[in-house]
């Protein structure tokens, strides 16, 4: 229980932490890091309530469950924040991730509460590089993708 987070059913930040601390112990490079980002969930919070907002999060964690092998580790580390840690898998591997996950939203939202999110990635390729940097690099790479998609979507 201390693992999980209780609203989705992932794993939570403690084991994500957790996780960045065994990876580094271990050869299994190149580890591939999405990170997830709901878009517009403050907005839904204050407009419609959080018991909607819940609603969303919970179906980001269903897709990302769905979209997943059981090798990949997903955890939720904040708010409406996601971490898709990927052992043994090319940045490639990540983008396929990706595609099966923009997939399944479209499939989900046709049924009903919509979800959208923004994603980014990066590659641990060996060693020399720390979890830490690739997680700020697939951060940036989110908020870029983030502000690309608010572009488009605006008239």
């Amino acid at each position: 229980m201390i693992y999980q987070d209780p609203l989705t059913g992932l794993h939570n930040r403690r084991f994500y932490e957790d996780e960045i601390g065994r990876l580094k112990t271990i050869q299994d490079e190149p580890i591939a890091l999405i990170m997830a980002d709901v878009n517009g969930l403050k907005e839904t919070n204050d407009s419609l309530g959080h018991y909607e907002g819940d609603k969303i999060l919970e179906k980001v964690g269903y897709i990302f469950k769905k979209a997943c092998r059981a090798e990949e580790k997903i955890a939720r580390i904040g708010g409406d924040e996601f971490v898709i840690l990927m052992p043994r898998t090319s940045y490639v591997g990540a983008e396929e991730l990706k595609k099966r996950i923009r997939r399944l939203i479209a499939n989900e939202n046709k049924k009903g509460v919509v979800v959208s999110i923004s994603m980014g990635s990066a590659v641990k390729r060996d060693k020399s590089m720390n979890m830490e940097d690739v997680f700020k690099v697939a951060e940036e790479d989110m908020y870029r993708n983030k502000a690309l998609d608010k572009k488009q979507s605006c008239p």
